[in-house]
């Protein structure tokens, strides 16, 4: 499911990246990091320059 070199950047960084990434990879494996990113991409509040609205 994962990419070879996340995984071994994982490993070789600290304590705090590897929770991140361990947290990421539990996000990408159940799919909900493509739902995160879609909602950040379509939502003008947190982010007005994603909209046509907000430029």
């Amino acid at each position: 499911l994962m990419p070879l070199s996340l995984a071994t950047y994982c490993k070789s960084k600290s304590k705090k990246t590897r929770k991140l990434c361990v947290s990421y990879a539990l996000g990408y494996a159940s799919g909900k990091v493509p739902k995160i990113s879609n909602f950040l991409k379509y939502s003008p509040r947190l982010y007005p320059q994603a909209t046509p609205k907000g430029k």
